[in-house]
């Protein structure tokens, strides 16, 4: 495609239901400061997202005599996240109790719905908590068997217990546990 000359050509690149947003939220940053994300389609009849900033460009008197731009394609960027989003919804729609935690903190680094719910703690609160807060077992024989499930000890993958929710009431669990490599190992 030709790249567009002025505004109007650049809107008509834009994606239909984001038309109206982008020239809204252009309209009300006239000196630049802009910064969003929306959709363009391309002539192959492709649909990107694009990320624009906007800045005022000013001259040697300090006056605004042109509004530079920079557009970055996010398209990859967009794509994983819906994907975690969709991820996410499915996690929390789960009726089984998903807990990720970090043995080295003992402490919980995220928790679906499920959990929330049976435990009755808001995600935040359990977020400042650990396993060893709500578990049963002990937090020294806790470490021990994150260690052995660490170091690939099949008998380490299975655990009961008794869980305790805020109230104080508790409930059995048996809890399967796998090792979920994180970017800090």
């Amino acid at each position: 495609c030709p790249p567009p000359t002025n505004r109007d050509d650049f809107l008509r690149i834009v994606h239909p239901e984001d038309v109206a947003r982008v020239r809204r939220e252009a309209d009300a940053a006239p000196r630049g400061g802009v910064d969003h994300r929306y959709r363009i389609m391309r002539c192959d009849g492709t649909q990107r997202w694009l990320h624009t900033r906007t800045f005022a460009v000013r001259n040697r008197a300090g006056e605004i005599y042109r509004i530079g731009g920079i557009a970055q394609d996010v398209t990859e960027e967009m794509r994983k996240d819906l994907e975690l989003r969709q991820f996410r919804a499915a996690v929390d729609a789960s009726a089984v109790l998903v807990t990720l935690i970090d043995p080295a903190r003992m402490r919980y680094v995220d928790i679906n719905d499920a959990a929330c719910q049976a435990l009755g703690y808001s995600r935040d609160e359990l977020l400042t908590m650990g396993p060893v807060d709500v578990f049963s077992m002990p937090g020294s024989d806790l470490a021990k068997s994150y260690e052995r499930l660490l170091f690939g000890d099949r008998a380490a993958a299975s655990v009961e217990g008794i869980y305790r929710r805020k109230d104080g009431s508790t409930f059995p669990v048996e809890a399967v546990r796998r090792v979920v490599p994180s970017a800090t190992g």
